[in-house]
């Protein structure tokens, strides 16, 4: 029996930094489910690079913090 309810995964590229901080930040504010704005992930390098608090909360280096 196959499981119609597996969690589906999304990979989102930009060309910029603050263009997926845009699409984090507008995915995060527009999802009504909790379990949904946790798995939101942002990846990409941060070290001369200072996210929006917002957003900053869904980097990797955040949440292996």
């Amino acid at each position: 029996m196959i499981n119609s309810c597996k969690r589906r995964k999304i990979l989102v590229c930009a060309p910029s930094n603050a263009a997926i901080d845009e699409i984090v930040f507008r995915i995060v504010r527009n999802t009504f489910s909790t379990q949904t704005r946790d798995a939101v992930l942002r990846v990409g390098a941060m070290m001369d690079y200072d996210p929006p608090e917002e957003v900053r909360k869904h980097t990797l280096d955040y949440k292996l913090e």
